[in-house]
């Protein structure tokens, strides 16, 4: 059956074949998958921008998410697919949304080290200080991640949250120090994260500061950055 084989048809990247399918079944452009994901979710997915646009004007709604949550923003957002990204938010995707754990296309943005789509997401409204359900921004995603060059994106915007805590009472500076992000954990501090903040894991566990996660070279790095205040 078409109904069957029109994802296969798409992870193929049988553009051809997809559109001939739709235009004799227009109905197969709102079928889902076992996921909640339909033809649009999944061209997103694929980086295929001339079924993209031809599903656009088939799909009910822009921002449809499938079990999870998720929008096709937030798929090529992770997948690091810019033009797709470009496209979506041009013809009205939501770039606050947050699928079912709390995460936003941000999140996986900045997580995935896809610099230029964070920038553009923030452009377009993007909340640089959205919360997932552990508690964790964009920044500390970016940071236990290393990846520098979002992290300086992100602090450059206005909400960025730079001593905000997630569940566990890390802040990002907590995070990059306990993978031992140095670039990253020197980047926080000269921008004013606070060394001494300690976090809540466990409450057993004894709460630690970013300098007690730190290696002794690193610690030395940014009580030398301290001192200087």
């Amino acid at each position: 059956m078409w109904a069957d084989s029109i994802f296969q048809d798409i992870y193929e990247k049988r553009v051809l074949t997809v559109k001939e399918k739709i235009e004799a079944d227009e109905h197969l452009a709102q079928l889902k998958d076992s996921s909640g994901r339909n033809a649009f979710h999944w061209a997103c997915s694929c980086n295929l921008m001339a079924l993209v646009e031809f599903l656009l004007p088939r799909t009910k709604n822009v921002n449809e998410t499938d079990d999870l949550g998720w929008t096709p923003l937030m798929t090529a957002c992770s997948a690091g697919h810019k033009r797709v990204v470009d496209f979506l938010i041009a013809n009205g995707a939501s770039t606050t949304i947050a699928n079912n754990n709390g995460q936003t296309a941000l999140h996986y943005a900045a997580s995935k080290n896809h610099t230029d789509i964070v920038c553009t997401l923030l452009e377009n409204g993007a909340y640089a200080g959205a919360k997932d359900k552990l508690g964790a921004t964009a920044l500390h995603r970016a940071a236990s991640k290393g990846n520098g060059g979002v992290v300086e994106k992100l602090l450059a915007n206005k909400d960025c949250l730079l001593n905000t805590t997630d569940s566990e009472g890390n802040t990002a500076l907590h995070m990059a120090c306990e993978e031992d992000r140095r670039q990253i954990a020197v980047m926080l501090v000269k921008a004013g994260a606070s060394v001494e903040l300690k976090n809540k894991v466990y409450p057993c566990i004894e709460e630690k500061t970013p300098l007690d996660l730190a290696n002794s070279e690193l610690r030395k790095r940014l009580l030398s950055l301290t001192s200087k205040d």
